[in-house]
């Protein structure tokens, strides 16, 4: 992660958010997270934009989109090479389209091709952090269509991503009730990096 900012620029990363990180930073803007405690408030998308492993503990440095007002000047310290909340292992990298960057952090996502992409989609999980951020927010659309399917009989087929400034998000689900004829679909959606999903297409 580190050779690809040094190389690239900025890696976007998705972690999830424990009920101390708000207290942590609410009362020390410029600490360093080290540990997490509370319940779990859900998952968020920042963007690593260097890192200091000369001190320590060794940390991440984070821009975050919640203004100039919170944290340390918008940005926050996070610790590097622990893996707190997914941090070290939810990075995501990209190409531009049409440009001969390349990429040199083998990321997270289960690439058909080495994990590598420029512009375009790869191939996850769908047990990705986005992916399953996406899919929560389309089962209500879909289950508000079909009043009489339950949550558990929708489920991924596969998915893809692509980073942009967010997560573009591609899914290929199944419905499956005894109420409905088992149907295949295809959900397009963006979460951004406030992990607000928005539904671009439901093709059901």
């Amino acid at each position: 992660m580190q050779l690809e900012i040094q190389t690239n620029g900025p890696v976007e990363s998705c972690f999830t958010v424990y009920q101390n990180f708000f207290t942590f930073f609410d009362s020390t803007p410029d600490g360093i997270y080290t540990k997490a405690s509370g319940s779990v408030l859900g998952g968020h998308c920042i963007k690593i934009i260097g890192w200091d492993n000369i001190n320590s503990p060794p940390y991440w440095i984070i821009a975050n989109s919640w203004g100039a007002d919170w944290g340390d000047a918008g940005f926050f310290k996070y610790v590097a090479g622990k893996d707190l909340g997914g941090m070290d292992s939810g990075g995501y990298v990209g190409c531009p389209a049409n440009t001969k960057c390349a990429l040199t952090f083998p990321s997270n996502v289960e690439a058909e091709s080495k994990g590598i992409f420029a512009g375009g989609w790869t191939k996850v999980s769908p047990s990705a952090l986005p992916v399953q951020q996406a899919f929560g927010a389309a089962k209500e659309m879909i289950m508000s269509r079909y009043e009489t399917i339950k949550p558990q009989q929708i489920s991924i087929k596969e998915a893809w991503v692509q980073p942009v400034a967010g997560i573009n998000v591609k899914l290929e689900v199944i419905i499956e009730s005894s109420a409905v004829q088992s149907k295949a679909g295809s959900i397009h959606a963006f979460v951004d990096l406030n992990s607000k999903v928005t539904i671009k297409d439901l093709s059901l």
